[in-house]
């Protein structure tokens, strides 16, 4: 698959120690890692998702992403290979012997060099997806690593059979139990990558953006919209056709203030606050 303007990264695969992941929700960051390290055997998958990312990771000299450090946004498209051998709402990861009809593999990983080049990418996937100015915009949680999130919205993907292209946002999660103040702080610097992607998006041409976030990225996500709403980005927030915040990790109180600041908007929150 062609894009231009991109970089690749070819590496071979290192396994990843772990069978399966069994996670509590769509966007969970538990159990097993995902590797981004592109698998020789995905080659083989009969069938794959294209997650478009954008990230405020610092990239690595190995072509890939830093756990925690932050960075200008940058962006990515991961083609993840999806395994017709699975069982809906969960990601299987490969053990010491990847197997493509049951786990899900890194196929691709492609880079952007710069915004430009991937608003124009995001105009033809959106020119030729089967669901027109749609597109999902998933935002991970806590705990979470940068494959944690891309591996999970491709199964999301196809699982729910969604039709129009699919983007992803990935804060610097320090993707450790034990980094919850850190990745509360990670949040908040995150906050102007996620509104610039957004306007991103909205100039590419999607009219209709939903947005699917979990745990600690539902707090990232409200306080974006909030933020654009005071800063009067009206071009982006005005393209929002619905939000879902699933266990949203938000005070109360907090999340009462940043509805009255954001104004009426499609918004649903599923599951107890994490």
């Amino acid at each position: 698959m062609n894009r231009p303007d991109m970089q690749r990264n070819s590496r071979t695969v290192r396994g990843v120690g772990a069978a399966v992941a069994v996670a509590a929700s769509l966007l969970a960051g538990c159990g097993p890692r995902a590797d981004l390290i592109p698998d020789p055997e995905a080659e083989l998958a009969t069938s794959s998702v294209a997650v478009h990312v954008g990230t405020t990771r610092a990239r690595t000299p190995d072509g890939l992403w830093s756990r925690a450090e932050p960075d200008a946004l940058n962006y990515a498209v991961i083609d993840v290979s999806v395994p017709p051998e699975r069982v809906p709402g969960l990601v299987t990861l490969p053990g010491a012997r990847p197997d493509p009809r049951e786990d899900f593999l890194t196929l691709r990983v492609g880079t952007y060099r710069e915004r430009a080049a991937f608003r124009a990418e995001a105009r033809r996937a959106l020119a030729g997806g089967r669901g027109g100015e749609e597109v999902v915009l998933t935002v991970h949680g806590f705990n979470n690593r940068m494959g944690d999130g891309v591996f999970r919205t491709a199964q999301m993907v196809a699982d729910f059979g969604i039709a129009g292209p699919v983007f992803h946002y990935a804060w610097p999660s320090r993707g450790a139990p034990l980094g919850y103040a850190a990745d509360r702080d990670a949040v908040l610097v995150a906050r102007d990558g996620m509104q610039e992607m957004l306007q991103d998006l909205a100039a590419a041409g999607a009219r209709d953006i939903v947005i699917v976030a979990h745990s600690m990225g539902s707090q990232l996500t409200m306080e974006v919209l909030r933020q654009m709403a005071l800063r009067g980005d009206r071009a982006a927030l005005d393209r929002l056709g619905g939000v879902v915040l699933m266990s949203p990790d938000i005070d109360p109180a907090l999340f009462r203030e940043q509805v009255e600041d954001i104004g009426k908007r499609p918004l649903a929150a599923l599951g107890r606050s994490a």
